[in-house]
């Protein structure tokens, strides 16, 4: 079977030169990327592959770097990126490693570099790596603003920590990103802490797979932030919109009752009640009586209430006397005009 071949390690080519200067050594992967062979470079000084051959390198703590061209086999310059490191051997025969890699690549590898650092660096993005097990291997912040999260996450499974129907949902989502290697783009899922089951954020999850240069899946990464305030709001306006359109369907008084009673639960309570002037139904406007009170009509509730038995039910009284607000569905019911 053919062995594939790392992109990183082919564009890494490695030299061993002498105290003279003459190359001694030539690796496989400096053989495909300046296309020489060992035998055509083996006892050469290495300043001959240089398209400069007056080009000095910068010393640095642990060796020389530099930036220049080189001559390579196909009869065009490359720009390259090298270091050289010296390596112990025995006293008056000094020998250097050479390693190089084309200018582009190594841009392009710093701009790599960078960029996962400073995400790791990020306090307003998320970011948390697992393994292919969906274990968590690295975070930049904790998952969730509120209590009950390990102290170490690294190691730990969103089921240790997370309410199981919540680890379940979003550990779904990470199994079918390293399944099928499509990403996950603003999933919004709610998460609770095992500790604190009654509240939770509503988290928008971004996820990718990751790969090595061969190919192997790894694991995968997800980026995740709280939009628990936007997830809310824009449930407030979507009732709003409902409500609206509930009032505006029917010319019945009846039916816009019965509509807007239906919008209220279970979006914004568990059971709502709509009363209505009783002139209302007479197309007369609601005028308060002499005693501050107005006559109203339980119009409409939800869940739906049972009908009382008798048509002549009045509510029961309220607090100090005052009359109360219960009472069977269609039946009037005397109220204080200002509660």
């Amino acid at each position: 079977m053919e062995r594939r071949r790392l992109p990183y390690i082919d564009s890494m080519a490695a030299a061993l030169v002498d105290g003279t200067g003459c190359i001694v050594g030539w690796t496989n992967a400096a053989e495909r990327l300046l296309d020489l062979s060992a035998a055509e470079v083996t006892g050469r000084p290495v300043r001959e592959l240089l398209a400069d051959p007056g080009h000095r390198p910068r010393r640095t703590r642990n060796g020389w770097t530099g930036d220049t061209e080189v001559r390579t086999g196909r009869g065009e310059p490359m720009a390259v990126c090298y270091r050289v490191l010296p390596l112990a051997g025995e006293p008056g025969s000094p020998r250097h490693l050479v390693l190089c890699a084309p200018t582009d690549r190594v841009v392009r590898w710093s701009q790599d570099h960078a960029f996962t650092r400073e995400l790791f660096l990020q306090d307003r993005i998320g970011l948390a790596v697992f393994d292919e097990q969906l274990r968590l291997v690295r975070t930049n912040t904790h998952l969730l603003p509120y209590s009950g999260l390990p102290a170490d996450l690294g190691g730990h499974r969103l089921a240790d920590f997370l309410y199981p129907k919540d680890a379940e949902a979003v550990d779904e989502l990470l199994r079918d990103v390293l399944r099928t290697g499509r990403p996950v783009v603003r999933a919004e899922v709610l998460v609770r802490t095992l500790d604190d089951p009654r509240g939770g954020a509503v988290m928008a999850i971004e996820a990718f797979r990751l790969q090595t240069p061969d190919g192997r899946v790894i694991g995968v990464t997800a980026l995740f932030g709280d939009v628990t305030e936007v997830h809310r709001s824009r449930e407030r306006l979507e009732l709003l919109h409902r409500a609206t359109a509930a009032v505006g369907s029917t010319l019945s008084v009846e039916g816009t009752a019965h509509d807007l009673a239906a919008v209220l639960v279970p979006a914004l309570a568990d059971h709502a009640e709509v009363d209505i002037a009783e002139a209302v139904f007479t197309g007369d406007e609601p005028v308060v009586g002499a005693d501050g009170r107005l006559t109203l009509r339980r119009t409409a509730s939800a869940p739906p209430a049972d009908l009382a038995d008798g048509a002549g039910a009045v509510a029961p009284a309220g607090p100090a006397g005052q009359p109360g607000r219960g009472g069977a569905r269609g039946v009037p019911v005397l109220v204080d005009a200002d509660g």
